[in-house]
């Protein structure tokens, strides 16, 4: 025997002691750690959800601020800038001022209340507002401030976005969002809050730490941070003092040191017993024996590896652990424990071995790397702890080879990544729902439309009901579970009121289908505000000009100032549709204003208002100010003018007219009267309606002018020949009448002889045709030759009727095109024609309207056509790939799947993320196409271009014996986008090579033309063709083939279509079966 009876039972149990405690231990400590990285997950979600609420903050600050740029950048803003700021402020969530710095120096402040000493200091001198403005520039994009205290009181963050004009920074638009906002929208206030929250900032060398919470951290719990770049800012998260930690389990554990404890006594007791009988210890001694053999083959078969080590060195691994490390066992025993390691990692690992062998600590359970025999690099997962092993302290320990999972669960990180960039590439609001209807990804113009609806950011997980008002939620309940149940496809138009504010949007439904199987419901929603707001724009000018029409067309034909003025008023209510329209008349010889004419709601405000007691040299009345000025004056806001008398203003307001425009209307450039229209929308009116309504009052004092005219012509002319006498003498009168309107004039006699003009005729029509029209000579001569046959049937039609006729005509002169809208009236004496009058009123930018109107309804149709596209590529090419990630990720969840079995599920969602990976990228191959081009464009050489696509392709087109011919003498440069023009030409070239005949030589031949100032270039081949009849609305469409014998995806014919759209151009294709396919391209030139 070995040891003496004495020492033999005390070492016994020792070693049973330290067997059952370290057998308890690591469960224990498994535990303990277990609850450590629970509170290490809810620390990490809690700094997620604050950057979220954060960044929402920020982004919503942003817009306020880009806004406010742009219009800076596009328009002049300091006359409005109270309105305009107030507007932004109200649609900020968190905003509380706004401003504005031209070249450093502060202009114009909102609210100017505690910032009134602000106005006019000079930003540049500051030095640390200067970096500030300097990091913005560097940044191209806004740059956050602060926190820091302000000239107001108070604490707050600042944004600063550059106003940048022709590359050059002229200024800086600074929003300003209080602390308390703040803290209010990351939801971070209260003493008894069980986190606190910290926001640091480097400036410089130096680093400001500002509390955002008043709980108190606690000092043994751990601090984790992220970084905000739009401000250098590190948010970071930790428990406060508040906060019970994860206790250690010390119950179990002093019960497995007692139980332990309790072994090793009975150990003791036993083998100190010294008459028991040899054959019972040789038979206790033989069991051991036996439980030792079946625990050491447990060891060497388990799928786990195993090691003992002592002194830095194995001592023993099993056959698994051999494995992991591509050798076998004898090979590992005697080697150094590090020389398995990743070098990276053997200071970490070495640290915990010294830990353990020090008796700091019991089990040990973390994930390092090594570098196997065969030099591959693997994750694995330790779990261990301490054990006497031949006498001696020693370390025992498990392996798991985490490499597969370590890789899947990045890919599956990198393609969730991935997906969700692709979503946010999508242009409109998109989301996934799964079959629960519960969020499972949306894009951040989602987040950002659906902020507008409800004040609740959407979450993954979230149940969709949960997310919006009950009304709204009603129609799109319904929806939904149509879409889910019959598996189609749904599209909905809505409209959402948000403050004054009408939000319209276009949302389709649409089914994601996994074997046969409704999984889930996409949806795309499209922000039709913009077109709908445009279409209402365009309306309301097309109404006023139909206004102004009505009425140029009435005061030609009404005999009598008292008619003029009537009808203008009920045309006025009628066909411009105000609320209220009158006419008061001017007495100059009591400077008194006389109602004498109105229509409309008038409901006794004339009366209440006195409206003829008033002065107009001195009164403070709408139509008194137009008189005394001699000029328009329109007030849009009734309520908050102070230009309008309180009593007058009471009157208004009780009949719910919320704004108004006065005009002055004159007869020999004399003030007899004023034209004042009321409208029950506030800020109704701007510039340029007033500019367009400004005609209205030049057609009445035309119509007046024309009534002492005709009036005249009555009582002198006798004849005909007399009338077209006295005409030519009163031409210098006619001249100063016309010479006031806005609309041009043209007189002539019976034989369309000119006899004058006015002067915005010459400036308007006349310069826009590139003509100088002489007096005494026929009209029709001095036009353009193919306008002659067209003018003179309208001359022929009006003097035969004797009633007016209008048309539209566009001009094209040396300035460009213009739209004119002309007015052909007889000028009648004792009942016969003696000459016309011709009224040519420029409409070029309402023609501009509607063109814009047509080119954005194009623009939509085609944005709807990708988002429908793209709907189906969702709910298609992405539904097989997604279900099988899906499955497979639920059967990786059970813990009895075999090595075998786990190793092939891998395989197979290594398949399905690579399938998605595919769709992904061609998809952001497609949205990167879609976007504006920022390539410069250059002159582009046709010929060197195909010679340069030749000598890549030199391969392809010997092999398939292709010959591809060139004419290119019509155009031979081109300027444009070169990457584009090399892809598209690069792509009809591949594609007549790929769909040849076989049993024929393959021939391209390319050709350009010009054709009404367009570059025309013609793709012919003599290839298999294609059936258009079948295939001829599916021909550019994505993932279209119709050849399945020859390889490809079906993008290329969508590429080279986007392509010249987004350039511009249009294509077409002439194709037929068996006998070749010709494009052709047409660009403008």
């Amino acid at each position: 025997m070995f040891l003496s009876l004495e020492r033999k039972p005390f070492i016994y149990g020792a070693v049973v002691f330290v067997l059952l405690l370290g057998l308890i231990q690591v469960p224990t400590w498994q535990e303990y750690r277990m609850q450590q990285e629970k509170e290490h997950q809810v620390l990490l979600r809690e700094l997620s959800s604050t950057k979220t609420r954060f960044l929402d903050l920020l982004y919503n600050d942003v817009a306020a601020a880009n806004t406010l740029a742009i219009l800076s950048k596009e328009y002049d803003v300091s006359h409005d800038f109270d309105s305009i700021a107030r507007q932004i402020l109200c649609q900020s969530k968190y905003a509380s001022a706004i401003q504005i710095n031209w070249n450093g120096i502060i202009k114009n402040v909102y609210p100017l209340a505690g910032y009134e000493h602000t106005i006019g200091l000079n930003t540049h001198r500051d030095s640390l507002r200067l970096s500030e403005e300097n990091r913005a520039l560097e940044k191209g994009d806004v740059f956050f401030a602060g926190p820091r205290a302000l000239r107001s009181g108070g604490e707050g963050i600042l944004g600063k976005v550059p106003i940048i004009v022709d590359g050059k920074l002229k200024g800086i638009v600074v929003i300003l969002t209080e602390m308390n906002m703040v803290r209010k929208a990351l939801d971070v206030d209260g003493a008894d809050s069980e986190f606190t929250y910290l926001l640091s900032k480097n400036i410089g060398a130096d680093t400001t730490v500002y509390s955002l919470s008043e709980a108190k951290p606690g000092a043994r719990f751990e601090t984790i941070s992220v970084q905000i770049p739009q401000g250098d800012w590190t948010l970071s998260v930790s428990y406060s003092s508040l906060h019970h930690a994860a206790g250690f389990p010390f119950v179990l554990s002093l019960l497995g040191g007692m139980l332990a404890f309790l072994g090793g006594y009975l150990t003791f007791r036993k083998i100190r017993e010294p008459y028991l009988l040899n054959k019972i210890i040789e038979l206790k001694t033989k069991t051991l024996s036996e439980s030792e053999q079946k625990f050491r083959n447990l060891v060497e078969r388990s799928l786990v590896g195993v090691y003992i080590a002592q002194g830095e060195k194995f001592v023993y691994v099993n056959p698994r652990f051999a494995e992991i490390q591509d050798t076998i066992p004898e090979a590992l025993i005697g080697q150094s424990i590090y020389s398995i390691l990743h070098p990276e990692d053997v200071a970490i690992v070495g640290n915990s071995v010294r830990q353990r062998a020090e008796n700091e600590l019991d089990t040990v359970h973390y994930e390092t790397r090594s570098i196997t025999q065969k030099n591959r690099a693997i994750w694995m997962e330790i779990y261990g702890t301490t054990t006497i092993y031949d006498g001696a302290p020693a370390i025992i320990g498990t392996a798991l080879d985490i490499t597969e999972r370590k890789e899947f669960v990045e890919a599956l990180e990198r393609r969730e990544s991935e997906l969700q960039a692709f979503f946010n590439n999508i242009e409109g609001a998109a989301c996934m729902l799964d079959d629960q209807k519960k969020y499972v990804i949306f894009n951040e113009r989602f987040i950002a439309d659906h902020s507008l609806l409800t004040n609740e950011p959407p979450e993954k997980g979230m149940e969709v009901y949960d997310l919006f008002p009950a009304e709204i939620m009603e129609t799109r309940r319904s929806l939904i579970d149509r879409v889910i149940r019959d598996g189609r496809k749904e599209t909905v138009e809505a409209m959402y009121l948000k403050g004054e504010r009408k939000i319209y949007y276009r949302t389709s439904f649409n089914p994601i289908i996994a074997n046969g199987k409704v999984t889930g419901v996409a949806t795309y929603s499209f922000d039709l505000t913009p077109v709908k707001e445009a279409e209402s724009e365009i309306l309301r000018v097309n109404r006023l000009y139909q206004f102004i029409s009505s009425i140029n067309e009435s005061v030609l034909k009404l005999q009598t100032q008292e008619e003029i003025f009537t009808k203008a008023c009920e045309i006025a209510v009628e066909v411009g549709k105000f609320q209220m329209a009158w006419i008061g008349t001017y007495e100059k010889s009591n400077d008194l204003i006389v109602p004498v004419a109105w229509a409309g709601a008038e409901d006794g405000f004339l009366t209440a208002i006195g409206a003829e007691a008033y002065k107009a040299s001195t009164s403070s009345i709408p139509s008194a100010r137009a008189i005394r000025n001699s000029n328009h004056f329109y007030y849009n806001d009734i309520a908050n003018s102070p230009d309008i008398p309180e009593r007058i203003k009471k009157e208004m307001l009780r009949r719910n007219y919320r704004s108004g425009l006065s005009f002055p209307i004159f007869v020999n450039s004399e003030i007899v009267g004023a034209f004042i229209l009321l409208m029950s929308e506030p800020f109704f009116f701007n510039e340029e309606e007033v500019k367009l309504l400004r005609e209205v009052t030049d057609n009445i004092t035309f119509g007046l002018d024309r009534l002492r005219i005709v009036e005249l012509q009555q009582k002198e002319i006798a004849d005909r020949k007399m009338a077209e006498a006295e005409l030519l003498k009163s031409q210098a009168n006619m001249r100063s009448i016309l010479g006031n309107t806005e609309v041009g004039f043209l007189l002539l006699d019976i034989n369309y002889h000119l006899i004058a003009t006015n002067k915005k005729f010459d400036e308007g029509f006349a310069k826009a045709m590139g003509v100088q029209f002489k007096v005494n000579i026929s009209y029709l001569d001095q036009i353009h030759e193919q306008r002659r046959s067209v003018v003179s049937r309208f001359f022929e039609t009006v003097k035969n009727n004797r009633k007016p006729a209008e048309w539209e005509t566009g001009v094209e002169g040396p300035a460009g095109v213009f739209y004119f809208s002309i007015s052909l009236m007889p000028v009648i004496s004792e009942d016969e024609v003696i000459g016309f009058n011709m009224s040519a009123t420029d409409i070029t930018a309402r023609k501009a309207l509607e063109i814009e109107r047509e080119r954005m309804t194009a623009d939509l149709v085609q944005r709807n056509k990708d988002l429908e596209q793209f709907a189906y590529i969702v709910s298609h090419n992405l539904r097989a790939p997604v279900a099988n990630i899906l499955g497979i990720s639920a059967l990786l969840q059970d813990d009895s799947l075999s090595a075998e079995e786990q190793s092939e599920l891998n395989a197979g969602l290594y398949t399905s993320v690579s399938k998605l990976d595919t769709v992904v990228g061609d998809l952001n191959a497609i949205l990167q196409i879609r976007r504006e081009i920022s390539e410069v464009k250059e002159d582009i050489g046709l010929a060197a271009l195909v010679a340069s696509i030749k000598e890549n392709l030199r391969q392809l087109i010997a092999q398939n014996v292709a010959t591809i011919e060139c004419d290119f003498t019509a155009v031979e440069c081109f300027y444009s986008v070169k990457s584009y023009i090399h892809s598209i030409f690069y792509h009809l070239i591949i594609n007549g090579i790929k769909y040849r005949k076989q049993n024929a030589p393959c021939v391209i031949f390319i050709e350009s033309r010009k054709e009404d100032n367009k570059l025309v270039l013609l793709f012919r081949d003599n290839g298999t063709g294609i059936d258009l009849e079948k295939h001829g609305d599916k021909i550019f469409g994505l993932y279209k083939r119709f050849h399945n014998h020859i390889e490809g995806k079906g993008m290329g014919l969508y590429i080279v279509k986007t392509q010249v759209e987004t350039l511009g151009g249009t294509i077409s294709i002439d194709s037929k079966t068996g006998l070749g396919t010709e494009f052709k391209i047409k660009f403008e030139l």
